[in-house]
């Protein structure tokens, strides 16, 4: 029992070792990508498919060593195949075109690539020629970069010192400037090394400093890793009330967020705390909590280290069974996953269970097992630190021999320089002679261009000339369109001065005589009165109808509400209002149309042309005779024809017949007096709902007026 409460003390804080040993990759690319997501990827650039896209139609230019490099970023997880065929080709392109900016990426990219996979080598050896182009071309921010970069990889190599120290030169360089979000990553970066390092002070100031920042500018997830790395420290340092504090908001923001990788992490320090704190049932509680979230995720370490936390609590309060089944479950997993100090401190608490039940052959075994795995452990730290050693030796050896080239690029320079400085020489030579040469180009050349701008002032004053008679012609049509304006205009006042007083003046008459005799008359001439006022006033009445109508049409104030509409139904409508006007006159007016015809048309419109064409035709046809109206399909549209068989229309007149300036006026066979303006209505109309109007006529013998609309196929 004594052992169980021994080991309970010290297998939290293993745990927590154990922990970051096997979260070291993830910690790894957590670092890394502090600094490479800044060499790469910035955000709002392009997809690998539309950068794909560009670099089909890039030219071997700069550009085209972005989109290269831009890829092989992007690229550098999933295909890293293609990644190194991408940088390969972005810094051959950059050293050839002397691209120093261009081929400094192309270094870094290159060194991310070697990062991923697992060539620290190679990545240390990349980064420290881009470190050195960047420190050529003065750029800061590609230095900072290069350092945050080159301490990553010092991280993964578990060389924390050199580590911490590029990642101190490359915050240097953010001195006295605002804190972004590459600044913070760096404060966590450093927060890591030095909690490692057991320098919980100074980590605790970084980790504060980033926590800040993350809380000023929003960014809750990260906001969460700096107060679980805070918790970490004082957890520790043994303050729990701290530690369990800061975890606590940790856990708030990760439950808010839906976190639940983060969610069963803190819940694991927290049940840790609480072991710690002596409070076994809020341990179990919190434990298992994480237990079910892990389970749930297939989190195969974190299910085993929580295994193994709560077998050992539970050999500490003699619940062997469960602290059995706990701890099994942990070394399988543990074992699975390549755990070797979660499997050994499996055993070390299944031994403890098998002492309890005074199984000593089964605990003598499991001890043996504890043992060998033990020493394996040793065994395996010594190597580590052995490789520590040899890296921390290269690495020297790379950053020297980057140095050595460094100074053997320089010495290049100092002699081009001095190349430069022989060819200027040669240059001056050159330039004299060239000047005499230049001086008798000019002269032919001035000379050349007196003769070319004699030759343009011609083109120009052949161009102006055009210009004026293109100006002459637009001053005529515009002159044509200004007389028809105004004929039409002055053709509108007639009618309104002659056309509309003369049914007027015939009203005024009727009724004054009507009113002289209104004693004396008797019924037949009441009726003849009565007969002449309706006759009048029908007049008046449809030409004020057709002259609003075409103000209407004229001002842009009528609009066609188009639908679907009879054909038949129209037609009968149209028939049915003219047929007394008709008989009066002896006229026979007849319909054909086929009830199942219809048309895209305004109703009200087509009534109107419908009126006007059917009054006109009664309008000029003599006593006995026949004026019809049919409807059919021709041509996939419908024509509908209107045919008297009156006076006709002279052809002179068949052309201007709907236009309102010189539209003929003639009057009906009993002297029936017309203003031209319904046909101008007809014309307006039909052509307002897409259609066409035209008429046939015979002088002497009748006319035929068409009109067709498109057809309705509702």
């Amino acid at each position: 029992m004594h052992l169980a409460k021994r080991v309970l003390r010290w297998l939290p804080a293993f745990l927590w070792q154990a922990a970051l040993r096997a979260a070291r990759p993830r910690t790894c690319a957590y670092a890394a990508l502090a600094a490479l997501a800044v060499a790469g990827r910035v955000a709002g650039e392009p997809t690998v498919d539309s950068l794909r896209a560009v670099l089909q139609s890039s030219p071997t230019d700069s550009i085209r060593v972005n989109v290269l490099n831009q890829l092989a970023f992007e690229l550098h997880r999933t295909d890293p195949h293609q990644t190194r065929a991408y940088v390969s080709e972005a810094l051959d392109l950059a050293t050839s075109l002397d691209l120093t900016a261009c081929t400094a990426r192309s270094h870094q990219v290159f060194g991310i690539y070697h990062w991923t996979q697992g060539d620290y080598r190679e990545a240390l050896r990349s980064h420290f020629i881009a470190l050195t182009l960047y420190e050529g071309l003065g750029d800061s921010s590609g230095l900072a970069r290069s350092y945050n970069n080159i301490g990553a990889v010092y991280y993964s190599r578990s060389l924390y010192d050199e580590a911490l120290d590029y990642f101190m030169k490359s915050l240097s360089i953010y001195e006295n400037r605002p804190i972004t979000p590459e600044v913070a990553f760096i404060y966590i970066n450093i927060g890591v090394i030095m909690r490692l390092q057991q320098n919980y002070d100074q980590a605790l100031s970084y980790y504060l400093k980033a926590l800040d920042f993350y809380r000023q500018e929003g960014y809750d997830r990260d906001r969460a890793a700096a107060l679980a790395g805070i918790g970490a420290v004082y957890l520790d340092r043994a303050r729990y009330d701290e530690a369990i504090e800061y975890y606590r908001k940790a856990l708030e923001i990760r439950n808010a967020m839906g976190d639940r990788s983060g969610i069963a992490a803190c819940l694991q320090s927290i049940g840790v705390i609480h072991q710690r704190q002596g409070r076994s049932a809020l341990a179990l509680e919190s434990l298992t909590s994480a237990l079910t979230i892990a389970a749930d995720l297939g989190n195969r370490n974190l299910l085993a280290t929580t295994h193994v936390v709560m077998g050992t609590m539970l050999v500490q309060l003699q619940r062997f069974d469960q602290a059995e089944r706990h701890l099994e479950s942990g070394l399988r997993l543990a074992s699975d996953i390549g755990g070797r100090r979660v499997a050994m401190e499996a055993y070390r608490g299944l031994t403890e269970v098998a002492t309890s039940r005074s199984d000593y052959r089964a605990a003598l075994r499991l001890h043996q097992q504890y043992a060998a795995l033990s020493d394996s452990i040793y065994n395996a730290e010594k190597t580590q630190a052995i490789e520590d050693m040899h890296a921390k030796y290269e690495a020297a050896k790379l950053e020297s021999e980057i140095r050595d080239l460094h100074l053997d690029s320089e010495k290049k320079d100092v002699e081009l320089d001095r190349r430069r400085v022989e060819l200027s020489k040669q240059r001056i030579v050159i330039y004299s002679l060239a000047t005499v040469f230049v001086t008798i180009v000019v002269f032919s050349i001035l000379l050349s261009r007196q003769l070319s701008q004699n030759k343009r002032n011609a083109i120009l004053l052949a161009r102006q000339n055009h210009q004026l008679t293109r100006q002459q012609e637009i001053l005529n049509r515009q002159t044509a369109e200004l007389t028809q304006l105004n004929a039409t205009k002055d053709r509108f006042f007639a009618i309104i001065a002659h056309d509309l007083r003369s049914p007027l003046a015939s009203l005024l008459s009727t009724t004054k005589s009507l009113s002289d005799c209104c004693d004396s008359v008797d019924g037949q001439s009441l009726r003849h009165y009565l007969e002449t006022i309706n006759t009048s006033a029908a007049r008046l009445h449809r030409l004020l109808e057709n002259l609003l109508q075409w103000a209407s049409a004229q001002s842009g104030t009528l609009h066609a509400e188009v639908g679907t509409v009879s054909v038949r139904d129209a037609v009968t409508e149209v028939v049915g209002v003219l047929c007394d006007t008709a008989e009066a006159k002896g006229v026979a007016l007849s319909s054909s149309v086929a009830p199942t015809l219809r048309v895209v048309a305004d109703a009200n419109m087509l009534r109107v042309v419908l009126r006007n064409l059917v009054d006109n035709a009664i309008k000029f046809s003599g006593g006995g005779s026949e004026v019809s109206v049919t409807a059919a399909e021709v041509d996939g549209a419908a024509e509908i024809t209107v045919v008297d068989h009156g006076v006709g229309i002279p052809a002179t007149d068949l052309a201007n017949l709907f236009q309102l300036d010189r539209s003929p006026r003639t009057r009906g066979t009993t002297g029936e007096q017309g203003s031209g303006l319904g046909l101008t209505l007809c014309r307006d109309f039909i052509t307002t709902l897409g259609g066409r109007i035209w008429a046939e006529s015979t002088h002497g013998q009748g006319s035929t007026f068409h009109v067709v609309l498109p057809l309705s196929r509702g």
